[in-house]
């Protein structure tokens, strides 16, 4: 029979942000934090923006919480050319900020996940436009479960473990694993089955081996690169039990001599195994 526990811990080492530097025009990007300003596109006058545009700028990086908008610099001709924001991947979501135009500030905008920015000229007047910055708080990621697609046996010296999501095969090789309980274990991890430098099975080599009966426990810590690139450590643990290795078992009297005929305690001393569950006649 196997008892299996777990014990999930996630931390941030450090963060870091993938940046980006954008001028206005229609596509979606996955940058976590950036900056945005207007097309730059007039021909007449350097730095403003043209005529006729009709742009929707979408930033939506995986597992999005929320993005923040701030603008820095802002001036478009009054009530014709607009910056409109959706709460949402397209101009289809709801509206969260503007229509804006003029040479008023915008205030900050923050959206409940992915973030479009539109941006309207008509024919007429142009302006310098408008500059924004933008940083994503996107969702830590979650320890990986860990399940033993083999239930452990006695004198078992190689294990596989699988981990519920896949991680970077070059991660293993700094991780640490640690397999202790009634014997400790020194450990060899090595990822296996990788494709495109991530699986979700590692290879554990043990020495001595799970050579006596009793409970153990696997853990297992690695870092992890969210999309904003963020180092966060993320570690499980699992227990198991090995129950089928044989007792080891010491008879031992106080007498050195035992001559036949003669009565003498016999004492017996068991290791291995659950403790709790030896019977003696």
């Amino acid at each position: 029979m196997k008892k299996i526990s777990y014990f999930l811990v996630v931390s941030m080492l450090c963060g870091l942000s993938a940046f980006g530097q954008y001028t206005m025009s229609t596509q979606t990007v996955i940058a976590c934090e950036g900056t945005l300003t207007d097309s730059e596109a007039n021909q007449v006058n350097a730095g403003y923006y043209d005529h006729n545009e009709n742009y929707s700028f979408t930033i939506c990086p995986p597992n999005t919480v929320s993005i923040t908008i701030t603008f820095t610099f802002f001036e478009t001709e009054l009530n014709n050319d607009l910056v409109r924001i959706f709460d949402g991947p397209d101009t289809n979501s709801p509206l969260i900020g503007g229509p804006f135009s003029g040479a008023n500030m915008p205030p900050i905008v923050v959206s409940n996940g992915c973030i479009t920015i539109n941006f309207i000229s008509d024919i007429n007047v142009s302006a310098e436009g408008f500059a924004l910055n933008w940083i994503a708080t996107v969702l830590p990621p979650t320890s990986p479960n860990i399940s033993l697609p083999t239930s452990p046996t006695c004198s078992t010296n190689v294990l596989n473990i699988m981990l519920d999501q896949n991680i970077h095969c070059d991660s293993v090789a700094t991780a640490v694993v640690n397999v202790g309980g009634q014997l400790n274990q020194t450990v060899t991890a090595t990822a296996i089955n990788c494709v495109n430098d991530s699986t979700n099975t590692i290879q554990l080599n043990l020495s001595p081996g799970l050579n006596e009966s009793g409970s153990y426990s696997i853990y297992f810590e690695t870092y992890y690169k969210d999309p904003c690139d963020s180092i966060w450590i993320l570690s499980s643990n699992i227990s198991f039990v090995i129950n089928d290795c044989p007792l080891q078992v010491n008879l031992m009297t106080n007498n050195d001599t035992i001559c036949i005929g003669e009565n003498t305690d016999i004492f017996v001393q068991v290791e291995g195994g659950d403790s709790t569950s030896y019977n003696y006649n």
